[in-house]
């Protein structure tokens, strides 16, 4: 007796938990195929099962065996789904942001939502992108999804550096990445973009004279410049 366990194009899938009457468990071979030999007038059934299809049928009888026989079980993919939002630090929706996926392109709604649709087992990762945002966390990796997920949410800030009080080339202690990543957010923009100008803004405080506090604050934007 063969089983064989196929999709819907008649593609093999192996590795399919068969339970055969007087045999014990075993899995479809790489060709989707188990086979059994069984006594004439053999009488029985089949179920078959996999973590990552549904098939039609899930099991099988059969009775008063007399020949060689095959029996197909045909499965189907189970598919889930990925879902969260993409909003800047206020909570506002950043609509058409963009979701990267194994080389395919997801955008946000108005309202800042995105869902998309995997196969059982899926690994890979989702990195968002907006125009002059940068993103916390910067990307989401997933391995072999079992299940759909939803809550999958990105934060996006807009660029900004902060200085150490009354430097023009220090930042402020603890702000490292964020001005590392502001920078990186304008700079693959402009990359992008070639033909785009920006303008850079160097602001201080109110604590110096006004020349001075002018002075920094070009010195700020020409350091955020080179």
């Amino acid at each position: 007796v063969k089983v064989a366990t196929v999709d819907s194009n008649g593609k093999a899938i192996p590795g399919v938990n068969i339970r055969f009457s007087g045999f014990d468990p075993r899995n479809s071979d790489a060709s989707g195929v188990a086979t059994y030999t069984v006594d004439c007038g053999t009488n029985g059934a089949i179920a078959v099962a996999h973590e990552c299809y549904d098939f039609s049928p899930a099991e099988n009888s059969y009775s008063n065996i007399r020949g060689d026989k095959e029996f197909k079980f045909v499965g189907k993919m189970r598919t889930y789904n990925i879902a969260g939002s993409v909003k800047d630090a206020g909570g506002n929706a950043l609509s058409g942001a963009v979701l990267h996926v194994d080389g395919k392109k997801v955008k946000t709604d108005g309202a800042g939502n995105y869902s998309f649709t995997v196969n059982c087992g899926w690994s890979g990762k989702v990195v968002p992108e907006y125009e002059l945002y940068y993103f916390t966390p910067k990307a989401r990796e997933y391995n072999n999804v079992r299940a759909s997920v939803s809550c999958q949410d990105f934060t996006g800030y807009k660029p900004i550096v902060y200085f150490k009080f009354a430097e023009g080339k220090v930042y402020r202690e603890g702000t490292e990445e964020t001005a590392a990543r502001s920078i990186d957010a304008v700079t693959n923009f402009l990359r992008k973009n070639p033909e785009a100008r920006v303008l850079l803004e160097g602001h201080t405080c109110y604590i110096q004279r006004r020349l001075p506090n002018f002075e920094l604050g070009l010195e700020r934007a020409q350091f955020v410049e080179s």
